[in-house]
């Protein structure tokens, strides 16, 4: 086995092995399905990884399902903060996205808004034509 040389001579870095879908896989389900994260783990950037993922099918469902099951546990801890801890702001959030076809959004009242405004100009509208005649 050589040894480096020191002084002004570089050496190379060793070369990676290559890197195999199963890798990619095993990367994914650990972080989450982020890419950055699975390629800082990986060694490789985050460019490279996203290629990789969007040219496979394969790789591409488990991405879709790894983002899933995210949101599952995501949505479980939102749950626990609007349950257990009475958070009133994760109460909010929870209304205004999930809540929306119940009611609660703030671009509901944005639309009634639009539409008393628009039943006040056709009553100015008549009330215009009926002064006229």
């Amino acid at each position: 086995m050589s040894m480096p040389r020191t002084g002004s001579a570089t050496v190379a870095a060793p070369k990676k092995s290559p890197l195999t879908d199963k890798a990619i896989e095993e990367a994914l389900q650990t972080c989450g399905g982020w890419h950055t994260l699975t390629a800082a783990k990986l060694g490789y950037s985050r460019s490279y990884i996203s290629e990789r993922i969007n040219a496979n099918e394969r790789l591409k469902k488990l991405q879709y399902e790894v983002e899933e099951e995210m949101l599952d546990k995501a949505e479980q801890a939102l749950q626990f903060h609007i349950l257990e801890e009475k958070n009133l702001t994760a109460l909010i959030f929870y209304l205004k996205t999930k809540g929306r076809r119940r009611g609660y959004s703030e671009y509901q009242e944005t639309n009634q808004s639009i539409e008393v405004a628009r039943q006040l100009i056709e009553e100015i509208k008549r009330l215009k034509v009926e002064n006229l005649t």
